[in-house]
Order: C-alpha cells, then structure tokens, then sequence
C-alpha cells in the first residue's frame, strides 16, 4: 500500500490523474483491504475453487471472515468520526 501512496504523491506532483484506491487523502488500510477482496480475491477465489481440492465452501468462509473484519473496522472509524464532529 505504501508503494501506491508514494506513486499517487508523485502522481500530483507532475499534474497526472490519480486512482481514487491510490489517492493518500481518500484511501484507509481497511477500504483498501476491502477493495482488494472485493475485486481481486473474490474472483481470483472463484476461479480456484473450480480446480482445486480445497472445497470453495473453505475458501469463501476465510474470505468473508476477513472482509467482515476489514468492514467492521471502516465502521469504527466513520462512527468515531461522527461522534468528534456532531456532538452539542
């Protein structure tokens, strides 16, 4: 993730476009690890789980654990910034 941020850096240093999931003031560690699982290990999960041994249930379970995780997380955070900037 570091790699991403430091080339979204240079990125608006020379005026280019930069990613939204690369761009250091839109970008968490947990909405970049939800990305991740959502457009990458999913389908990569779905593909492998029509080859391989390893039943896709096992696989899915894993995944859905860490996604939860990731969103429970992302949670957190909106609900704690939500509590600093509206209290009366």
């Amino acid at each position: 993730m570091a790699d991403w941020l430091l080339q979204s850096d240079r990125e608006k240093e020379q005026g280019l476009p930069v990613a939204p999931f690369m761009d250091r003031e839109k970008v968490t560690k947990p909405t970049a690890q939800i990305g991740f699982i959502k457009f990458v290990l999913t389908p990569m999960f779905e593909s492998v789980a029509k080859v391989s041994v390893i039943s896709s249930s096992t696989l899915f379970i894993y995944m859905k654990y860490y996604a939860r995780s990731f969103k429970f997380v992302v949670f957190r955070q909106m609900s704690k910034r939500i509590n600093t900037c509206c209290r009366f």
